[in-house]
């Protein structure tokens, strides 16, 4: 993985990064917090019964968080065999899950996503990790 640059990453070069995902968190838990037990509350995590915690999710949880990982990012990297590869915000996960292996979770949730054939692509394997841990 590359970064654009040598500088420290810090909340304080991406504020609108991270304001994206502070809304997205807002207007999930404001989805949420009108549920009077834990009934309504299952009815309204339910994409079946309630359609638009899908678009809070996808559209606005996802979408910032892969916004904010891949931020700084080249669109590419050195690959020896293939020449270049495409960075993404999956490849910021992967990195991250590599690392430190000795977790064995937040690794194995990613290998499994990495190597699962009907994601296609790397924001839809960005969208399942993300659902995968939110469970």
């Amino acid at each position: 993985m590359r970064w654009r640059g040598d500088r420290t990453v810090t909340l304080s070069l991406c504020p609108c990064l991270v304001w994206a995902v502070s809304a997205s968190v807002e207007d999930i838990i404001g989805h949420f917090s009108t549920a009077r037990n834990i009934v309504q509350k299952c009815e309204r995590g339910n994409s079946g019964l309630t359609p638009s915690v899908g678009g809070l999710l996808l559209g606005g949880l996802c979408r910032a968080l892969g916004g904010l990982l891949g931020d700084g990012l080249y669109p590419s990297r050195p690959d020896p065999v293939l020449g270049r590869r495409p960075n993404s915000a999956w490849t910021v996960v992967g990195a991250a899950a590599s690392s430190d292996r000795s977790r064995g979770d937040v690794y194995t949730v990613y290998r499994r996503l990495d190597r699962e054939s009907q994601l296609h692509g790397p924001q839809t394997k960005l969208n399942a990790f993300i659902f995968t841990v939110l469970k």
